[in-house]
């Protein structure tokens, strides 16, 4: 490509000049622009352009051979912790997807201290139903099960652990793109019905079921239960949120009631699992009718008032609108009360316009900034009293990480140590 220069000095003969003197000219430019423009180009790599210019490379996408049996491989991942405690206190979920089928399975988890035990018991229980051995792991370089007691089990059993390389979650895509189809069928289920936010567990093993029973074009549109199980069985489907009678066992009196109200919210192994809202807990039953038609969910106004349950209104699971309401009502209260005191004076009160016609608000401090005024009125006693001593600690020296985070071993160690905890 040739190039008309304005300057017919740029095409003079650059004897005598550095060749890395117009690559640093134009600013690091690099090598294809300067055989453009004609230009002497430097063979030596430019250690300031590869510590400016890094980036990281692209990840093409790579036909990997498929499994050739249940088990061969298993993907899986760990997502969380959600805002939103799950009904059981859980706040995470692990994954495991088998390559071969793409069955999917989900557990629950409060901490993810959890996922090896539970990892664990599943390769366990899929060795002995499908009389296989698992050969191959793919996991990310989380301590939740980059440990010495998940790679004994591992080496016991004959089983490599595929480890991504840290910060590139595209290694381990299977799973990383199941905790986002999850995700979006549950957040969708848990809007239309209008259930409230603490039993996303509950929609997210729901979630599992059904994807089970839904065609895949990474096994040629077959579903993952038909491949691991032999068939697809859609007998039990019903719609997430629907309104269901649960027959109430065993039977207290003749003139009692034979079912109370519930919301279906999942599948167990022999039945329906059931949210019932009275009392905030999950059953089991399959003694059921459902009224698919009716899946909205309206809480009553005693559990509007009790604020027991968290509803999709925002984030912090309180309504915005209410409490505007009331700070509305509490403000009306408090002029009324002025008027009243201003009326009962004995004093002529003259009426004058403001020119300002643009309501009036009186803008408050929030009522909670009082817990932190007294609060640090406290700690300042105690510290001039010498109860309390306030030192700074380093990040690497906060002996209470022990008990928020994982921890390499020296440090857990040490931690360990210095609170006498064994």
């Amino acid at each position: 490509m040739d190039i008309n220069f304005k300057n017919k000095s740029l095409q003079c003969t650059t004897d005598g000049i550095s060749e890395n003197l117009w690559h640093r000219r134009l600013g690091h430019v690099n090598r294809h622009s300067l055989n453009i423009l004609k230009l002497p180009v430097s063979k030596k790599v430019c250690e300031l352009c590869m510590s400016g210019k890094a980036t990281r490379l692209q990840f093409k996408s790579v036909q990997h051979p498929r499994s050739h049996y249940i088990g061969e491989l298993l993907h899986t991942d760990i997502s969380g912790p959600t805002r939103v405690e799950g009904i059981n206190g859980e706040l995470y979920y692990q994954v495991i997807i088998d390559d071969y089928s793409h069955f999917l399975v989900v557990n629950l988890l409060r901490c993810k201290s959890e996922a090896t035990e539970k990892f664990v018991n599943y390769i366990k229980r899929l060795e002995n139903e499908k009389e296989v051995k698992v050969k191959r792991i793919r996991c990310d370089n989380g301590c939740e099960l980059k440990n010495k007691k998940f790679e004994a089990f591992c080496n016991d059993k004959g089983i490599q652990i595929e480890y991504t390389a840290p910060y590139s979650p595209q290694s381990n895509g299977v799973a990383e793109r199941m905790n986002r189809t999850l995700y979006n069928n549950a957040r969708t289920q848990l809007i239309e019905t209008q259930l409230p936010k603490h039993l996303w567990t509950e929609a997210i093993l729901c979630s599992a079921y059904q994807l089970n029973r839904c065609p895949s074009s990474s096994i040629n549109f077959k579903t993952p239960e038909e491949i691991f199980r032999g068939t697809t069985d859609l007998s039990k489907l019903k719609c997430f949120g629907s309104k269901c009678w649960a027959v109430i066992l065993p039977r207290q009196g003749k003139f009692d009631e034979r079912s109370r109200e519930t919301r279906m919210v999942g599948y167990g192994q022999n039945g329906y699992r059931l949210w019932d809202s009275k009392t905030n807990e999950i059953i089991v039953s399959r003694d059921v009718k459902f009224n698919e038609m009716d899946i909205v969910y309206k809480p009553s106004q005693k559990e509007k008032e009790e604020n027991n349950y968290l509803y999709l209104h925002n984030e912090n699971g309180i309504n915005e609108n209410n409490r505007q309401e009331e700070e509305e009502e509490k403000e009306k209260e408090e002029e009324e009360k002025e008027e009243e005191k201003e009326n009962t004076d004995g004093i002529d009160h003259t009426v004058t316009r403001d020119t300002n016609t643009r309501p009036k608000r009186n803008i408050k401090r929030p009522a909670y900034f009082k817990d932190y005024v007294e609060h640090f009125e406290n700690m300042e006693k105690s510290v001039k009293n010498y109860n309390i001593d306030i030192n700074y600690i380093p990040t690497d020296r906060n002996i209470s990480d022990v008990l928020t985070k994982p921890l390499c071993k020296l440090k857990h160690a040490y931690f360990c140590k210095n609170l006498n905890v064994m």
